[in-house]
């Protein structure tokens, strides 16, 4: 379909580092917002192992703990993800709630036979505990939701639980250290308070392989649910997780709060996506996707990020950046591939992944463009899990239950250049009977880059009763 993507002008407004621009404009019907940031503050900090958050009111362990279910109260609990968490989702519609289970047209219903060739999933060669949610600055409760999230490197595995960050050998063994809070990664940092002092969660952990670095990030709300907000950036200044980091701060471009950071890497950016909520009313306002400029951080160098900010009335959600596996780069100057799953649900004509390239130009900003969307179209699934309740899996033990997160794709969406061909793999949540039984969709889409991406393979898996969920 044809649309219309024009970019929009936004004022000077100084510390923020917002500047005016125009820029070129792609098809599409949407109008985005594009907006250029600079860093508000950058330095190198001293080894990560050596240092120590600073102390906030999220620090303290003295008071008493909080009934399941009960909310924090005053200052204790201002910036907290889940005392919020609720107010910032994807707005459902009413006819996605009553809405018949649509057979799901790619349901795998065997498992593959034991010791088949190439189907037989491959032993674990370690297994250790990560953090636990309970070792969060909030004391035993912990933080609801918890925010897992991992990557592995060379020698290291770092895992960032919501306020906490750990490194650990590849053979489970913690490093001097840690874990810690993921805010002491701005200790005693230049930018002044924001990043230094609020510990808000929302981390993310990349591993950069093209430069042997790692990338840790967090957003700052200290005025929540005021803006403006805020998002940290850590690059490391050698391939070791635990030593020193070049430090950025960045104001969010859009004035919105810049909820669900989900990052990747490229060779020429580090690339975002973020779901905008209006600061106090918490209405969603669209999807951001920002370019970090990876080759300024590092250097330790004051960086620039640029930005597209779709509206809420796309009807976009939990858009995913393209992240490299492998050392092949893709093809000189190719665009990131941005994606994610939209289906009838939702509004959308049909059950489809959407695709759109992010090419950004840092030394002229106004070249910069977010391609209309390419959808294609994928075996009909069923999204709606629970009415989309957060009270929807169920778990041993209690009566509690998990989170389904069947609204949008699961972070990582990675992209692999084969030489003769380029893949990206995704994978979501449906309902894979009617009955409430979670599968994991997944698919293979290749020709990511060219006008023409196709669905190479695609299926759920479902075999048994089993609850299979966030791939």
């Amino acid at each position: 379909m044809s649309r219309r993507l024009r970019v929009g002008l936004v004022v000077l407004l100084g510390a923020a580092g917002l500047v005016p621009l125009t820029a070129n404009t792609a098809s599409g019907s949407e109008r985005a917002r594009i907006e250029v940031v600079h860093s508000t503050g950058n330095d190198r900090s001293a080894a990560l192992r050596d240092l120590q958050g600073h102390p906030t009111d999220e620090d303290e362990t003295d008071a008493e703990p909080e009934e399941a279910g009960e909310e924090g109260s005053g200052e204790e609990r201002r910036h907290l993800e889940g005392e919020h968490e609720a107010d910032r989702t994807r707005p459902i519609p009413a006819s996605a709630l009553r809405a018949p289970h649509r057979q799901d047209a790619a349901l795998q219903t065997t498992s593959a036979p034991s010791g088949a060739t190439g189907a037989a999933t491959p032993s674990t060669n370690v297994s250790f505990d990560g953090i636990s949610n309970s070792l969060n600055p909030t004391g035993p409760t912990g933080i609801t939701p918890p925010d897992t999230n991992g990557e592995v490197g060379p020698n290291d595995f770092v895992e960032t639980v919501n306020q906490s960050i750990a490194v650990y050998s590849k053979t489970g063994t913690i490093r001097p250290g840690f874990p810690k809070a993921v805010n002491a990664l701005w200790a005693g940092f230049n930018a002044g308070p924001v990043c230094r002092d609020n510990n808000d969660g929302d981390p993310v952990v990349v591993y950069d392989q093209l430069s042997d670095r790692w990338v840790v990030t967090q957003f700052a709300l200290p005025n929540y649910p005021a803006g403006p907000f805020y998002e940290c950036i850590a690059v490391s200044s050698t391939g070791d997780p635990t030593g020193a980091y070049n430090r950025y701060q960045f104001t969010y471009a859009s004035g919105d709060l810049n909820d669900y950071p989900k990052f990747g890497v490229w060779p020429d950016a580090y690339y975002a996506t973020y779901n905008n909520f209006t600061a106090n009313l918490g209405q969603y306002d669209g999807a951001g996707v920002v370019a970090y400029d990876r080759t300024a951080m590092l250097n330790g160098q004051p960086a620039t990020s640029v930005s597209f900010n779709l509206p809420a009335s796309t009807n976009e959600f939990g858009l995913l950046p393209g992240d490299l596996d492998g050392t092949t780069l893709p093809p000189p100057g190719a665009p990131n591939p941005v994606v994610e799953i939209q289906d009838t649900t939702f509004g959308f004509p049909q059950d489809e992944i959407r695709i759109r390239k992010f090419h950004v130009d840092f030394t002229n900003p106004g070249n910069s463009t977010l391609s209309a969307p390419v959808d294609i179209p994928v075996a009909p699934f069923d999204p709606n899990m629970c009415n989309f309740s957060r009270n929807c899996i169920p778990q041993p033990g209690t009566t509690s239950k998990l989170d389904a997160i069947s609204d949008r794709a699961m972070f990582r969406a990675s992209y692999r250049n084969f030489g003769s061909y380029d893949s990206m793999l995704l994978n979501h949540t449906v309902d894979a009977t009617g009955a409430d039984r979670a599968g994991v969709r997944w698919a293979e889409v290749r020709n990511v880059l060219t006008t023409s991406p196709t669905i190479f393979q695609q299926g759920t898996y479902s075999p048994d009763a089993t609850n299979r969920w966030m791939g």
